[in-house]
């Protein structure tokens, strides 16, 4: 993955900071399409999963439930990155006129000349973007954008799930005490009380509500194609 990165960030043999098409009006739905693509490939690593055995002793057996979960989290890391580069790419292209199939386009306040030059605008001299910070995105999607459409109502109102997100990523990523003591939070409001055992891979497989016929894990997956959707339409 990192290999691939570096190859599409170098156009001849320097390097580009963001992986995109120089022509902003082409790929708006194309950016759309491979990220439901990313979406759904997540999803099926876990169905996956399910069905791989491995060796023990001499009879081979459905891999330990400690391994599923382990693969679930690798498949929400995956859902994380794919929502953090869809907002990179098409807050980028929309500030260089980008228009989707629809005809829809942002009146925007910034005229950039290519991608790259979009892209030095918002890191405003910083080596990066943190595409987690909501605030951060919406205040600069309300300064390049009129009313900061069409990302600034669309974050705003699914900011208390994507913190969700954010701070289950923090807590595979890094497992550290604070991120513990919040995943642990998490579980208590959205569950009720504290499982014992409970990691954010099995945390990601519960239904909830138990009414629900999707895991966790599915209802992000839901959240973030739906948003997807409102920024691409």
């Amino acid at each position: 993955m990192m290999n691939e990165r570096l190859y599409l960030t170098k156009v001849n043999n320097k390097p580009r900071k963001f992986r995109m098409s120089t022509h902003a009006r082409l790929g708006m739905d194309h950016i759309l399409t491979i990220f439901r693509k990313k979406i759904n490939e997540s999803l099926s690593l876990v169905n996956d999963a399910v069905t791989l055995k491995e060796l023990r002793g001499n009879t081979y057996r459905n891999i330990r439930k400690s391994k599923i979960y382990l693969i679930v989290e690798l498949s929400f890391l995956q859902l994380f990155i794919s929502w953090e580069q869809f907002l990179e790419q098409t807050f980028v292209r929309y500030m260089c006129g980008g228009i989707t199939s629809n005809g829809y386009s942002p009146k925007r306040f910034v005229q950039p000349k290519t991608l790259e030059h979009a892209g030095d605008i918002i890191m405003q001299g910083r080596p990066y973007v943190d595409w987690t910070k909501l605030d951060e995105v919406i205040t600069k999607a309300e300064l390049y954008f009129d009313e900061g459409e069409p990302f600034a109502n669309t974050l705003r109102n699914a900011s208390a799930q994507l913190e969700d997100m954010k701070m289950l990523r923090n807590r595979i990523a890094h497992r550290s005490k604070h991120s513990e003591e919040k995943f642990r939070a998490l579980v208590l409001q959205k569950m009720g009380y504290n499982p014992r055992g409970m990691v954010p891979g099995k945390f990601l497989l519960e239904k909830i509500p138990r009414s629900s016929t999707r895991t966790v894990l599915q209802q992000y997956g839901d959240l973030i194609l739906a948003l997807g959707n409102l920024i691409v339409p």
